[in-house]
């Protein structure tokens, strides 16, 4: 009988007393007693108080003590409890102060945690071995991200944090460092091994990653997020691309600036080997000598739990306005950054490159734009695209949104063909696109 009961609990995810004994046709005190002799050995787990008590079958994994608690650290750094994740043979279950949420799988907010891109393929390679998972971040399933945002000291985007026990709060260690002395550490952080790969490829990374890393080598400890340019003292023209990509990321981002003051803020920096473009992590803040975070959560993440399926920016826009998760504004902003990147050449508008705020656990409008670029002209497998220019506009983007978008294009290709440490077969690019857009 008790098999029958264990069986149950696992294929049901959470359940009452009550169900059981409707299920098993036995009586509350035996279901109770069966319940009792597996909470002992601590493979059934009860949830909740009173009227709202819940069973679960625990699923356990290897490396991880039960729960797992889920915290926030919000701007002025202080820490609240979001809840206790429990793991089942259907999913998870988070215990929260007042109700316990059932998943499918991990908590939607918590997939963008899984490292991605370059970063998270210099990640997979340093912690495979260690957690026993693949060193290929891509094929890493729920379990093994779980093991990663437990085990291993990590440095995720937004402000979800996991522990088996409390832990404590980032410590900024503030530094007496000059900006020549930043440029230098920088310097020698992208000639270690670890980095090599961008290089012995030609400077191409794969699936047109950028290359980048985190620093907090600021004396007030701020956080950025730094991507640099190939070797840029060897001749090498893929090299040059990249600089003028960034340069040009640095200029998209200002343009919006001057707009509605609504971006990623960003800095260039050239030295003799190569260029940095350092841009302000507004997921980060320094609160004294404690790290506040703010918390976020991508727009696949938000499509994926709350609408389904959006082809992209502008039909995300519409369904999470009809979901009442954008207001009018951010709408029509979304729909704007899709106009402005039709008319820069940016081709990598997927949902993973807009971001939304979180309240707790709910979206919160946008944060500021990033990743904004002519990636059209990224190199590829050690090859300099040069695409014909076609825009097209998507549909569900009005006139005033479409007019605006292509003002804004034109701005930027304004600068860009005056920008000096633009090469001049960008620039040349850069006026053929003036010629387009004015004709």
């Amino acid at each position: 009988m008790i098999n029958r009961l264990q069986r149950y609990l696992r294929m049901s995810g959470q359940c009452s007393s009550s169900e059981l004994v409707d299920f098993l046709s036995i009586s509350l005190s035996t279901v109770t007693r069966h319940l009792s002799k597996l909470m002992d050995d601590g493979s059934v787990v009860r949830l909740g108080q009173g009227k709202n008590i819940r069973y679960i079958a625990l699923r356990t994994l290897d490396g991880i003590e039960q729960p797992i608690l889920i915290r926030q650290v919000d701007a002025l750094a202080n820490v609240s409890i979001v809840g206790r994740l429990w793991l089942t043979y259907n999913g998870s279950v988070l215990e929260t102060e007042n109700e316990t949420i059932e998943y499918d799988d991990l908590p939607w907010f918590l997939f963008d945690l899984k490292p991605q891109g370059f970063i998270g393929r210099l990640i997979g390679r340093r912690v495979g071995r260690k957690l026993k998972v693949s060193a290929k971040v891509d094929t890493w399933n729920s379990d093994d991200i779980l093991r990663y945002l437990v085990l291993e000291k990590n440095n995720t985007s937004g402000n979800f944090e996991l522990y088996q026990s409390f832990g404590e709060v980032q410590s900024i260690k503030k530094r007496s460092t000059t900006r020549t002395e930043i440029l230098d550490l920088y310097d020698k952080h992208v000639k270690k091994p670890v980095f090599t790969e961008f290089e012995e490829h030609g400077g191409s990374s794969a699936g047109g990653e950028q290359p980048k890393f985190n620093s907090r080598f600021y004396p007030n400890g701020l956080s950025k997020l730094v991507k640099y340019s190939p070797l840029l003292n060897v001749g090498n023209l893929i090299a040059e691309r990249v600089k003028d990509l960034l340069i040009c990321e640095h200029h998209a981002l200002e343009i919006l600036q001057r707009f509605n003051n609504f971006s990623a803020s960003s800095e260039i920096f050239i030295t003799n080997d190569r260029l940095y473009l350092e841009i302000d992590r507004f997921d980060r803040v320094v609160v004294d000598d404690k790290e506040g975070q703010l918390g976020m959560v991508s727009l696949e993440s938000v499509i994926a739990q709350f609408v389904g399926y959006a082809g992209n920016w502008a039909e995300a826009s519409d369904s999470l306005l009809a979901e009442k998760i954008l207001d009018e504004e951010g709408a029509r902003l979304l729909k704007l950054w899709l106009a402005f990147s039709r008319f820069i050449g940016n081709t990598d508008t997927h949902n993973g490159n807009v971001s939304l705020f979180l309240d707790g656990i709910d979206p919160a409008g946008l944060t500021p734009a990033y990743d904004m670029l002519p990636m059209a002209y990224m190199p590829s497998n050690s090859e300099l695209p040069t695409p014909k220019i076609n825009v097209r506009r998507p549909a569900l983007i009005d006139d005033d949104i479409w007019q605006q978008g292509k003002e804004l294009g034109n701005a930027f290709w304004q600068v860009i063909a005056q920008e000096k440490r633009i090469t001049p077969a960008f620039r040349s690019i850069a006026k053929q696109w003036l010629a387009y857009l004015t004709p």
